[in-house]
């Protein structure tokens, strides 16, 4: 299976090197992103992809869906095990201090931010943040993905780096760190504009993931101190 990040390559006519599957997850995925479910069409895809074998099972628009969440939620899985490695193995130890603990969630936030906005990485991202629009059955294949290869890692991280640990609390601080991320791949221009018309300049996004995951590992660590305000 391909890396996550791997992305459209050409060849010196300008036509598309993608496998007849990437064609058939690069049509479906964006359809899904750009246009909704409704629009997803198996006789388009079959002329996106023209591998019988590979189409032959997918006749319907819901087979269709399906097949391509389920790729997308093994590329995520696939994705997140480097991202999360080293806080897995911190979680499963016993030498645990504070200090040490929100070090080891700030490296997480960092790698978490680098992929969600990696721009090769914008469709899934973008697929998944519109899983209302999909049938249920198929709206809970990459939020489930998601969260048993990133958030629930996240959620104990964010216990392991608090002063005050509420298993809600944290559920709730990794939902907000999820959100915040997903605006910046969802809504690119107007991200943009903002930083422009507060800088005057063109944004510098490695400077902008920086302060991003600054923002993020001091609210977490603010919402869960001792002597919080409320």
């Amino acid at each position: 299976m391909p890396d996550f990040n791997t992305g459209t390559a050409y060849n010196i006519g300008g036509q598309t090197l993608l496998s007849p599957e990437e064609r058939l997850l690069e049509y479906v995925l964006g359809t899904l992103a750009y246009r909704g479910y409704a629009a997803l069409r198996p006789s388009d895809a079959r002329r996106v992809c023209d591998e019988e074998a590979l189409t032959a099972p997918l006749r319907t628009r819901e087979s269709l869906c399906a097949w391509a969440l389920g790729e997308a939620a093994e590329r995520v899985a696939i994705a997140y095990g480097p991202v999360t490695e080293q806080a897995r193995a911190y979680l499963a130890g016993a030498a645990r201090t504070q200090d040490e603990s929100v070090k080891q969630l700030q490296r997480l936030l960092v790698r978490h931010i680098h992929l969600c906005l990696h721009p090769k990485n914008r469709i899934y991202v973008l697929t998944a943040a519109n899983e209302a629009q999909l049938p249920e059955h198929l709206g809970a294949i990459l939020p489930k993905a998601l969260q048993e290869a990133f958030c629930g890692v996240l959620e104990e991280m964010i216990l392991a780096a608090s002063q005050v640990k509420k298993q809600k609390e944290a559920a709730l601080l990794a939902a907000s760190v999820c959100a915040s991320v997903q605006f910046y791949a969802v809504q690119p221009e107007l991200a943009k504009r903002m930083f422009v018309c507060a800088t005057r300049h063109e944004p510098n996004y490695a400077e902008v993931e920086d302060m991003l995951n600054n923002m993020l590992l001091r609210a977490i660590v603010a919402n869960t101190a001792i002597n919080k305000p409320f």
